[in-house]
């Protein structure tokens, strides 16, 4: 429940209106702004699951190119990733989807975990769509999702980025460091400062959980994602990983981000001064540029017959 909480604090701080920036629209205003913008084509996909909203950005030129996918965090959507979409370069393949439970993406069968939604993805993005390597960009929550979908189907990545991700905290000093901060904020029926260790007791359990939050999409991601900490499955990711924090993150704190640079054989990573939770919308040249730079290396190493 505190990472519920801390994550949706975190979100809430950009719902602001009358503000040009991407930071300053609310989840929905920066959705539209997406949707509307020429050359993203806005699609639903069904499959056994149920159906994913994604936008896509194809140039002609690019049907052999590897495709850059965007994933966002909780309490998000694809247009998180507005800046990086709009700027993406017009040889390549650009991808952002809605998550299940966000939008008009449904939930999968296995309910709302990171485990389902890395499976998920990968059926719509290789079974589904064809992609037989993709350049995940994963933001908070989405980047745990991304390093399941990269633990359990290496082959089909080429690169990862990771922005801010969850999944890699120690988990006690989170709780009591959310449980804190955002002490007295309600999210349902539950307190957080009565029910601190919610997600610890629940042990994950989902007919528990959805007592708890009646069903919530948000909050049983949330739930499931602090109970699937990936700190010791961490080390087995074998694809290439650029990591990105923000310098001033108050829900993931930057050593986090160190933890996961000194922890990935090989990752590298880039600090961005004075930034908060969501970098690619505080400060979306500076990112992009270091995406495009890290995909233009890993591009450069790759076989043509690698590509799909």
């Amino acid at each position: 429940m505190a990472i519920a909480l801390a994550l949706l604090a975190g979100c809430a701080a950009t719902q602001k209106t009358g503000h040009s920036s991407w930071r300053g629209m609310s989840p929905q205003e920066r959705l539209d702004r997406v949707a509307a913008s020429p050359g993203l084509d806005t699609r639903i996909l069904r499959y056994n699951q149920g159906q994913i909203e994604f936008v896509e950005k194809r140039a002609p030129m690019a049907a052999a190119a590897v495709p850059t996918v965007y994933i966002h965090g909780l309490g998000g959507n694809l247009g998180d990733f507005g800046p990086e979409l709009l700027a993406a370069d017009s040889a390549s393949i650009s991808i952002a989807m809605n998550l299940p439970g966000t939008g008009r993406s449904t939930g999968p069968v296995g309910g709302f975990t990171i485990q389902a939604f890395a499976h998920s993805l990968h059926e719509m993005l290789v079974l589904r769509m064809g992609h037989r390597q993709v350049d995940l960009v994963c933001h908070s929550l989405g980047g745990q999702v991304c390093m399941a979908f990269a633990l359990d189907f290496p082959a089909n990545v080429s690169s990862l980025t990771l922005i801010d991700a969850a999944g890699s905290y120690d988990q006690g000093e989170f709780v009591k460091r959310m449980a804190k901060q955002f002490a007295g904020v309600n999210l349902g029926d539950v307190l957080v400062s009565e029910n601190p260790a919610i997600a610890m007791i629940t042990g994950g359990n989902l007919n528990i959980i959805n007592r708890v939050v009646g069903g919530n999409a948000t909050a049983l991601s949330a739930l499931n994602s602090f109970n699937q900490n990936y700190q010791t499955r961490i080390p087995n990711i074998s694809v290439p990983v650029l990591i990105i924090w923000g310098e001033k993150d108050p829900i993931f704190t930057v050593p986090n981000g160190f933890f996961l640079r000194n922890n990935i054989r090989g990752s590298s990573m880039k600090v961005v001064p004075n930034a908060g939770h969501v970098p690619q919308l505080t400060d979306p040249a500076l990112v992009e540029g270091w995406i495009r730079d890290f995909h233009e290396s890993i591009a450069s190493h790759r076989e043509p017959h690698e590509n799909p």
